[in-house]
């Protein structure tokens, strides 16, 4: 069972950067946050669902959000590596491009040259807790972000399928990965934990107790969570209705939609659109 990294789990704009010479050995986990690792000396085993690959100096490692992954550095080794994770919204235009998402085969790749140095010109140490970015800093990490995930979808063609969002990504043998990924792909329906139990083989109280345990969240907490981000990125990138999109996320009350999106990001969605816009702007 994939740790649950619950600190890991917002709707909020943050991003956490580290820089470390150390033997990178972090069980299985999981979270919401998409990361991106560097190795810049040494080597360390790359573990994801069920597989393993060598990464090496000069790699790059990227995970979406909610993809199991976990590192292991042999004994009496240490590598140098950056690592930076980073908030949906930094990329919830791919992650949400065409109601698609993508499933891996691989999660390292060799950069070229002028993104190895692009990476390297960009790497910083200045932080090692999830902080609120700063607009320049969001900036220089989307350029980053964004030709990394670019040119990964190039060298990964033969090993990276793009597929549509549909049960058979439920692929876990754990109830809080199955429960996440069955929300992941069906949160717009009028879902109840009771559905989710007999999709995957769960009892109701059970997924309760497990996710009380690793998020002190219900069923439906956890359901609006994934909502809020969706809606996030719908208010950022699409020119819709309030209510549309809260229609769009699941929400049959628009009242009740942006009472729950204050709740959760502590604007209205008209708000949250605002800022951006001017964010967008400057």
């Amino acid at each position: 069972m994939p740790v649950i990294q619950k600190d890991n789990f917002s709707t909020k704009n943050q991003v956490r950067s580290t820089l470390k010479t150390k033997r990178l050995r972090v069980p299985v986990h999981i979270h919401q946050f998409a990361e991106l690792v560097y190795i810049i000396d040494g080597e360390t085993i790359v573990r994801h669902h069920g597989t393993r690959e060598l990464a090496k100096a000069g790699d790059v490692v990227i995970v979406l959000p909610y993809q199991e992954h976990g590192f292991y550095t042999e004994d009496n080794k240490k590598i140098k590596y950056w690592m930076t994770l980073f908030s949906e919204d930094f990329m919830s235009d791919i992650i949400y491009h065409e109601n698609t998402s993508f499933e891996y085969k691989n999660m390292v790749f060799k950069p070229s040259p002028e993104l190895k140095a692009l990476i390297e010109a960009k790497m910083f140490d200045t932080f090692d807790q999830i902080i609120e970015p700063s607009f320049e800093m969001s900036l220089d990490l989307k350029s980053l972000i964004y030709s990394t995930f670019s040119e990964f979808l190039r060298k990964g063609s033969q090993e990276l399928r793009e597929v549509s969002a549909s049960q058979d990504q439920i692929l876990s043998s754990d109830p809080v990965t199955k429960t996440i990924n069955y929300l992941r792909v069906n949160f717009r329906n009028d879902i109840s934990i009771d559905d989710c139990a007999k999709e995957i083989g769960y009892s109701a109280s059970h997924i309760s107790h497990c996710l009380q345990k690793n998020f002190h969240m219900t069923f439906l907490q956890l359901r609006n969570n994934i909502r809020i981000s969706y809606a996030k990125h719908l208010l950022r990138f699409k020119r819709m209705s309030v209510y549309t999109i809260a229609l769009e996320c699941g929400f049959n009350c628009e009242l009740t939609f942006k009472r729950v999106f204050k709740q959760l990001s502590g604007l209205t969605p008209q708000q949250f659109r605002k800022k951006h816009m001017i964010s967008s702007s400057k």
